[in-house]
């Protein structure tokens, strides 16, 4: 199987990628450092509710009438489930303004590939966008502050099933990034 992609693609695949997958990777981890990471999670995973709306406002898609009861019912449920983390929003509002940036950060990369589909195999297209989301995320040799996880860094699809699968990290010195067993 080929790796090459059209070059009239590279921008479609690369805007996608900076939203979804560099956007929603920084910022879901910095709400995870700033509100329980449980709560983050929620945030974040409030990409379907971005995703209809933004699909409404800016690409012109009806909003049925079962989709407006999906909708509501959806945004009902994460209240819900964030009513328990009203105190740490009201401590971290950044943290809680990452946590809902990173799931319309990954709706919006969702939207760009549904109206520009990239006609090459989805394993050509997640093997580039993972390379493009590498390059931003480990800029730097060295850094002081991580977050390790029993997640193996190949498999991107692999869950963290909770906090206590999260390890943060802070060094007084600069540590060189690897994906290296530690």
């Amino acid at each position: 199987q080929s790796l090459v992609v059209p070059r009239r693609h590279w921008a479609t695949i690369a805007s996608a990628t900076l939203f979804y997958l560099v956007l929603w990777n920084i910022a879901s981890t910095y709400a995870a450092l700033m509100i329980p990471s449980g709560q983050a999670a929620i945030l974040g995973f409030t990409m379907p509710l971005w995703a209809a709306l933004f699909a409404w406002a800016f690409l012109g898609e009806h909003l049925s009438r079962r989709m407006l009861v999906a909708l509501a019912l959806g945004a009902s449920g994460v209240g819900l489930l964030m009513v328990r983390g009203a105190q740490a929003y009201a401590q971290a509002p950044v943290g809680f303004a990452l946590g809902l940036l990173a799931g319309a950060g990954w709706a919006v990369g969702t939207l760009i590939l549904k109206r520009r589909p990239v006609g090459v195999p989805a394993t050509v297209l997640t093997g580039w966008q993972l390379l493009i989301t590498a390059l931003p995320i480990t800029a730097g040799e060295k850094h002081t502050h991580f977050l390790l996880t029993m997640r193996p860094p190949h498999c991107p699809f692999c869950l963290s099933l909770g906090p206590e699968y999260l390890v943060e990290v802070k060094s007084k010195a600069a540590i060189k990034h690897t994906y290296e067993p530690l």
